[in-house]
């Protein structure tokens, strides 16, 4: 009897042994492949672009037109907008099940001596337009294009309030329809579970892991440019190299970023980034 249960035990560890093999050699190595995407969803100008956060759909505005590539059908859907482009700066958000389209007029974004209004219009997956919405921009707010590279972002019915990731590892607060840049610094909000994340935090924990594995190539936080976290999956910029894990256990990896990623370009198990032509890089990093 105790020698079958000896046996017992060590078949399943060889068991659990292998299994944790073929997980991290999974986890260590993204595959980042390459999609032609229609010429109809580009721009000679500064493309407003963005993906679904199952990394399945290129969205992009411009023409005054949203368009929508499904990439594993090569489908193209597209739906005209109720707004004038010429004056208005778009940005594209997403959220679980929306498109948020935010928009505001350019030649008013330097007058801060007004009440200016932030458009919103949402959408579905299927371009239904869902809803029509503004957030109200009080005076001596400062409402700039360069500041708009909003990604992804988290609305809390209960409170009406949208926590807003930014492309730089920062996230914006907007709540009961006004803007008034509620900012905070080096925090993201994970779209898909709502919880909030500080990247001192985060980074401090991931330095530990890799000091305990012997690396210490990560050493300097100065050198961080982005972070971003998804059901636990994190995404760190740091240095030429991306640090990615779950931040609930010991599984941290890196590897070299050779094509300019930004992991706050993120869907749920990756990230993007458009090319100066056609085409979409999109790596996998998590199975």
């Amino acid at each position: 009897m105790v020698f079958g249960m000896l046996k017992f035990f060590k078949i399943l560890s060889v068991v659990l042994f292998i299994a944790t093999v073929l997980w991290a050699c999974g986890a260590h190595t993204p595959e980042t492949i390459a999609v032609k995407l229609p010429v109809q969803t580009l721009s000679d100008g500064d493309l407003q672009y963005n993906m679904n956060l199952e990394g399945t759909s290129f969205l992009s505005c411009h023409r005054n037109m949203l368009f929508k590539y499904n990439i594993p059908e090569a489908q193209l859907d597209s739906v005209a907008l109720p707004v004038d482009e010429r004056n208005c700066y778009f940005n594209i958000v997403t959220s679980r099940d929306h498109i948020m389209l935010l928009s505001f007029d350019q030649d008013s974004q330097y007058d801060t001596s007004k009440i200016r209004h932030i458009k919103v219009f949402k959408f579905d997956y299927k371009l239904a337009r869902t809803d029509v919405d503004s957030f109200i921009v009080g005076k001596g707010i400062h409402l700039l294009q360069e500041d708009f590279k909003f990604t992804n972002y988290y609305y809390d019915k209960e409170k009406d309030m949208y926590i807003i990731n930014d492309l730089y590892g920062n996230c914006i607060v907007a709540k009961k329809h006004i803007w008034n840049n509620v900012f905070l610094a080096k925090k993201n909000v994970d779209p898909l579970s709502s919880s909030l994340y500080d990247f001192n935090d985060l980074y401090h924990v991931f330095l530990k892991k890799f000091q305990n594995k012997g690396n210490s190539a990560y050493k300097d936080i100065q050198g961080v440019k982005q972070f971003s976290v998804f059901k636990n999956k994190i995404l760190c910029y740091n240095n030429g190299s991306i640090l990615y894990g779950n931040i609930l256990d010991e599984n941290i990896f890196d590897f070299p970023d050779t094509n300019g990623f930004n992991v706050c370009r993120r869907f749920e198990n990756g990230i993007y980034q458009l090319t100066d032509s056609d085409t979409l890089l999109i790596c996998k990093v998590y199975k």
